[in-house]
């Protein structure tokens, strides 16, 4: 059994940030009135208006538009456009948040170069047996006596992060733990943020590479935890 199969996915996400407000709420909210079609995005839509606070951007409302028929989420702020995917089947439905993603630009920002773009994915696996996922983490990643340990103490389980980079300049942030950091549950949580600084106008393509290579790397550390 491979850990593809194993793993459910919980979400996917592309994410393109702005290094100044550059999306007008106004424009965007002219995006879901129905009259504008937005590809692989089907009405009816649910909206709501949050406040987004980001210790690394300015605060703003966001919008958040949600497609319950198509299973996905746009979030749009001043500095900050989001898609979700919360299908069973995100990998395999990837073109579709890449063709979202131009269409949303296009109309919002065209030709305006972002800060950073990236892609998330959040997947669980249920250990099988008697072991618990934080004590199958940390028999797999961590030493088997961590020098680290206060005297007395005896390590039941843990949660690795692991910051990553390629030759390409893509960093990546890959976080196992148990689910809801629970070390009694028998479930493990995996994440994995692909994300390249580059300064560039985004594009489909780009999102797809990174979702590609965070599922590669999704995949790749699950495999060696289960």
């Amino acid at each position: 059994m491979t850990a593809e199969t194993v793993l459910e996915i919980l979400d996917a996400s592309v994410v393109v940030v702005y290094s100044t407000p550059t999306i007008q709420p106004t424009e965007a909210a002219t995006l879901f009135d129905g009259n504008t079609p937005l590809p692989h995005f089907r009405l009816p839509y649910n909206i709501n208006q949050v406040l987004a606070v980001d210790a690394a951007r300015p605060t703003g409302i966001m919008q958040q538009i949600e497609s319950m028929r198509s299973q996905k989420t746009i979030a749009i702020a001043p500095t900050k456009l989001e898609i979700h995917d919360k299908s069973d089947s995100p990998i395999a439905r990837v073109d579709q948040l890449a063709a979202l993603l131009e269409t949303l630009i296009a109309k919002l920002a065209p030709d305006t170069e972002v800060f950073a773009i990236g892609a998330n994915l959040e997947a669980t696996a249920l250990v099988k047996g008697p072991v618990l996922g934080a004590t199958l983490i940390s028999n797999k990643l961590l030493m088997p006596q961590p020098s680290y340990l206060p005297k007395g103490l005896n390590l039941l389980g843990g949660s690795v992060r692991l910051h990553l980079n390629d030759d390409t300049g893509t960093t990546f942030l890959a976080a196992i733990e148990p689910r809801f950091n629970d070390p009694k549950s028998q479930e493990i949580f995996f994440s994995v943020n692909a994300s390249s600084s580059e300064q560039r106008v985004p594009s489909g393509e780009i999102a797809k590479h990174l979702v590609s290579e965070a599922w590669r790397v999704l995949t790749d550390v699950a495999k060696a935890v289960l």
